[in-house]
């Protein structure tokens, strides 16, 4: 099934404004760079309708949560539904309209420490 286009889909991203990331000009290197703050930095790549992201941004407040999805229409009703729900969750969720093919010029690579 085809999802019908958002009445005023632009204007209402634009309304969410402050839950949106821009593609910055120098990929974020941590969470500092996206909140302000040092936490956790943790990504889903399709967010869909932001039911996950709005879950995970209320059951782990001490994380900075990034949810991207390529689809401007789709993206409407994810932020709409965490600006709904701000009270129920910290500041530390955002959003990007943004293909996971773009995922380097977001985010900087980072070292990962050795499992074993």
């Amino acid at each position: 099934m085809r999802m019908r286009i958002k009445k005023h889909g632009a204007e209402r991203l634009a309304a969410c404004g402050n839950l949106l990331l821009e593609r910055p000009a120098v990929p974020f290197a941590s969470s500092r760079d996206v909140i302000g703050e040092d936490l956790p930095l943790w990504l889903e790549i399709g967010c869909g309708k932001g039911d996950f992201a709005c879950g995970m941004a209320e059951k782990h407040p001490d994380v900075c949560f990034v949810a991207l999805e390529r689809i401007s229409n789709v993206m409407v009703n994810a932020v709409e539904k965490a600006a709904a729900r701000a009270d129920n969750r910290p500041d530390r969720l955002r959003f990007a309209v943004a293909d996971a093919a773009t995922l380097t010029e977001w985010f900087a690579p980072r070292d990962t420490p050795n499992a074993g």
